[in-house]
């Protein structure tokens, strides 16, 4: 049985998935780049909105306010002020 066999070489599909792999990780370093640097400036914003202190302590009082004036005038908020008060006053 001698006859030519039509099969290219194995080392030529090793070739194109190597080449195929690499054009592939340029292209995708490639978008990496593109995006940060697209945005790095939007999220640089974002993250020195969220650690300025006077914008973080706004939205804490913000937060917090509504809750706090509830809260002072409760019954039981009352009569423990009160008796902070009159133990105060009798210490003189």
């Amino acid at each position: 049985m001698d006859h030519p066999s039509d099969l290219p070489p194995p080392a030529l599909w090793r070739s194109a998935a190597f080449i195929a792999v690499s054009v592939a990780t340029v292209e995708l370093l490639i978008l990496l780049v593109v995006g940060i640097w697209l945005f790095g400036k939007f999220f640089a914003d974002e993250v020195d909105k969220a650690t300025d202190p006077v914008t973080v302590a706004q939205a804490a009082v913000e937060r917090e306010l509504d809750a706090q004036v509830w809260s002072i005038n409760q019954p039981a908020f009352q009569e423990k002020l009160a008796a902070l008060r009159r133990r105060i006053s009798t210490r003189d």
